[in-house]
């Protein structure tokens, strides 16, 4: 059973602008529950393997290792779809969750905790990017180092947390976000991307926006080919049904340019 801790206001921002959200509030709980990935995916897409190696840093974190601290979030979205106010959108692999962590080394500021790893290329709906390439992601949520966690605060919200935690202090801090989903490596998603390069240009991350709306698992019915985009479906995170991809991508902009 999860015991509460204590409820505060946090006001920092999510990583990327394009998530479209605005923090308005938490709750610490202790963890019962952080699962633990297999080490091959199923794909069923004509790039990938049918069995593909995936690496997930979080399966080795102990449940009663983490404090768990569950965000509220409130969308803008302004005016338009999501795939007209985003600039990429793609069909990605993941193929690692290298990790979480606080400290941006695009923005070379602190954040709110955020999972990175590497995704691969599928299909590519929308954007400047290629199938087949492997890419840096950064996604909202993850799990950091309790230390890492109070090392991002400012000395009065270090001061309150530290009283709140008082002799529970955990060894990590997972910060999760309402009605988010439980993003996984070895899965294929539909991705809304938002890309962020460091000053010197060197680096480019591919930020998920929008939360459980831009991060919808996809499956393939049978395997896919260039002209089998029909046989995708994508997951409702709200409803829990599959539905066709055109519920999510317009028809138009599906190119079917998968490799076999």
């Amino acid at each position: 059973m999860r015991k509460r801790l204590f409820s505060a206001k946090n006001s920092k921002v999510l990583l990327g602008a394009a998530l479209g959200v605005v923090i308005l509030g938490g709750t610490w709980l202790f963890a019962d529950n952080l699962s633990n990935s297999a080490e091959k995916g199923e794909t069923g897409f004509g790039i990938l393997d049918e069995s593909r190696e995936f690496y997930d840093a979080y399966a080795d974190v102990r449940e009663e290792e983490i404090v768990h601290f569950i965000s509220t979030v409130d969308f803008s979205l302004g005016r338009g779809s999501l795939f007209e106010n985003t600039p990429i959108v793609a069909l990605v692999y993941i193929d690692s969750i290298d990790g979480g962590r606080s400290w941006s080394p695009i923005h070379e500021v602190y954040a709110l905790p955020y999972t990175h790893g590497k995704m691969t290329v599928v299909d590519v709906y929308k954007g400047n990017i290629e199938v087949g390439q492997q890419l840096n992601y950064s996604r909202a949520g993850g799990v950091i180092p309790y230390d890492e966690y109070i090392n991002s605060m400012t000395k009065d919200e270090r001061e309150k947390f530290t009283r709140g935690v008082h002799d529970n202090q955990p060894k990590y801090i997972q910060v999760h976000y309402d009605g988010d989903i439980g993003f996984k490596a070895g899965k294929t998603y539909v991705a809304f991307l938002d890309p962020q390069s460091s000053k010197d240009g060197k680096t480019t991350d591919y930020v998920f926006s929008w939360l459980q709306y831009g991060t919808r698992e996809a499956k393939a019915t049978h395997p896919v080919s260039r002209s089998a985009n029909s046989e995708i479906t994508v997951l409702n995170n709200l409803t829990g049904e599959w539905e066709p991809l055109d519920r999510v991508i317009p028809l138009d902009m599906q190119r079917t340019n998968m490799l076999k």
